[in-house]
């Protein structure tokens, strides 16, 4: 059996989002900044997580067939 406690952390993000629309299609870019002050955490005990990290999203939603 395992022991042990986690100590506790704040984890914050922050994501900007901008949707565009064309004839064709439903545009949403998305971009993300995760663990923005680069805490250090655990949350599987014994083991590090990610610091600061990026992530981009593009999102397409075709218009089959309507005007």
């Amino acid at each position: 059996m395992l022991t042990g406690k986690l100590p506790e952390y704040y984890m914050n993000n922050i994501s900007i989002e901008k949707g565009y629309t064309t004839r064709w299609a439903d545009l949403t870019l998305k971009c993300s900044v995760n663990n923005l002050f680069d805490e250090e955490y655990l949350s599987v005990l014994s083991r590090p997580m990610p610091g600061i990290n990026f992530e981009i999203f593009l999102g397409i939603t075709p218009k089959w067939g309507r005007d």
